[in-house]
């Protein structure tokens, strides 16, 4: 792949500026060539990094649906963890249609609300900041987490992979876990296998498509250099 010159770089981020201060988004501008340019030499992140982020930050008011700040975004998920895992717990004293939409309800509310704090979590512990939550569209209503690029492009590879890989896993997970549940609870069959497809589905859909174009597609970018 033929690298930018630093020449390239500054005319690439002077369009990004340019386009998002008429409130426009990034796309013919070179600003995600002269972004994956930065990934993959420090030499050239280090003084571009924190004009990367500006406009990083100003462009996500062209494209995402709703964003809010990290204090709301953590009270929303958190509020979501607890009501969720509440949900389950009450699951044992129900029966019925009552004990499947705790199971099912509780189920998802876990997937919403932990595939943004496992971004965040893991990327906090590997140097890696964000600016707040977002929810791109209300075709993908899985809150995301907005990262921060200067700390992005100065992290290593590995850093930037184990942050990528986190909130996969974490969904991956999560169906089993709720399958536990209502294991435990003696629940319907039918809601058992409900949970059961959603996990299964959730590891072809990933093996399907999310190497290509999702997380583990930026998982493997990182490993690959």
């Amino acid at each position: 792949m033929t690298e930018l010159s630093q020449a390239a770089i500054d005319a690439a981020l002077q369009r990004a500026e340019e386009a998002v201060a008429r409130g426009e988004g990034l796309a013919g501008t070179g600003f995600w060539p002269a972004v994956a340019a930065a990934r993959r030499d420090p030499a050239v992140a280090g003084p571009h990094a924190d004009r990367i982020a500006a406009v990083d930050r100003r462009a996500a008011s062209t494209w995402a649906l709703v964003r809010v700040p990290p204090l709301t975004g953590h009270a929303l998920v958190a509020a979501g963890l607890v009501l969720g895992a509440a949900a389950l717990a009450a699951a044992g004293g129900l029966d019925g249609s009552g004990q499947a939409a705790a199971l099912l309800g509780g189920g998802l509310l876990l997937l919403l609300s932990t595939h943004a704090p496992a971004h965040w979590i893991a990327g906090r512990l590997v140097g890696i900041a964000f600016t707040g939550y977002f929810v791109a569209s209300l075709h993908d209503p899985f809150p995301g987490v907005k990262i921060d690029y200067a700390t992005y492009l100065r992290a290593s590879p590995r850093a930037r992979a184990l942050m990528h890989a986190a909130a996969p896993v974490v969904s991956k997970v999560v169906p089993f876990a709720v399958l536990g549940v209502a294991v435990a609870v003696d629940a319907a069959p039918a809601v058992r296998t409900v949970l059961l497809v959603v996990g299964i589905g959730q590891l072809a859909v990933d093996l399907a498509f999310s190497t290509r174009s999702g997380d583990w597609s930026k998982v493997l970018r990182e490993l690959r250099g």
